[in-house]
């Protein structure tokens, strides 16, 4: 589709997102925060692909609009988190709500973003024909994206993270969520649960590919892409670079003579990514 053909989708989500924004302003502390995180903007991806979903399958999109937004407060809660726990300064080129306010702010108000999501799934939920496949997609959904927020935080202290275990830490932090959107706007919709696993794949691998291509652009990228080049380095995030280049490296010393083969480099001092011709 086009980005003409997307803007009624677009806006649709925008107009919903900020009347649901609005039904909450006191107090100002809470509600705050919660407005000027998504005044910073955002593509808008996930709630999209819960309404094209629940299309796909003839459904209707007003239907599935309150779940596109609780999709979407869901995706704005795990970055506000997200930010604390990784010490990250910009999110979307502005100050990230913990520096802005204090991180007690930005707990509080993640944890009400994620109570406003419930409501307004609970809305859509009465229009599926079967209500809590739409509310386990959620859920599970929330608790797999923890889950890979674990394992990435996990990997940041072992130096022997494998591509596999790679893999699985970014589809569960980051490819679910999108799976999690189509799968409760097919629900929504009325799809059999084998149309809602084929969208279910279909998100897995776009999520996948996402996060590489974010792992690159955190080389590659620049400040207006919203965030400081190379976090992840300096964070000690084992991305797939970080991986492909250590195993680069281990591979070039294996190759010299004389070289003792015990205590392969760190990661952190193997992300000279130019020097392994990886860019």
């Amino acid at each position: 589709m086009t980005t003409a053909q997307l803007a009624p989708y677009l806006s649709d989500v925008e107009g919903a997102l900020h009347s649901a924004l609005n039904e909450f302003t006191e107090p100002a502390w809470l509600y705050d925060p919660v407005r000027y995180l998504f005044e910073g903007g955002g593509k808008r991806i996930r709630p999209i692909l819960t309404l094209l979903a629940c299309e796909s399958v003839g459904g209707e999109r007003a239907a599935a609009l309150p779940a596109a937004v609780a999709v979407e407060l869901l995706h704005n809660f795990t970055l506000v988190h997200d930010d604390i726990m990784d010490s990250s300064d910009k999110r979307r080129g502005r100050d990230t709500v913990h520096v802005r306010w204090n991180q007690s702010a930005a707990i509080l108000a993640g944890d009400v973003m994620m109570g406003m999501a419930m409501r307004l799934l609970m809305r859509s939920a009465h229009h599926a024909p079967r209500p809590l496949d739409v509310i386990d997609a959620f859920s599970t959904g929330l608790i797999e994206v923890c889950d890979g927020q674990a394992l990435d935080l996990a990997f940041m202290d072992r130096d022997d993270v494998t591509p596999e275990e790679y893999f699985t830490m970014i589809e569960k932090k980051t490819a679910r969520l999108l799976e999690m959107s189509v799968a409760i706007g097919a629900n929504v919709g009325g799809a059999t649960n084998g149309r809602v696993q084929a969208l279910r794949n279909f998100a897995r691998l776009i999520g996948i590919a996402f996060q590489m291509q974010d792992d690159i652009l955190d080389i590659t990228g620049s400040e207006a892409f919203g965030k400081s080049p190379g976090g992840d380095i300096v964070e000690g995030k084992r991305t797939w670079l970080m991986l492909e280049c250590a195993r680069r490296v281990r591979e070039d010393l294996d190759a010299r003579p004389n070289t003792p083969p015990s205590s392969p480099p760190s990661l952190q001092t193997t992300v000279l990514v130019e020097n392994t011709s990886l860019m």
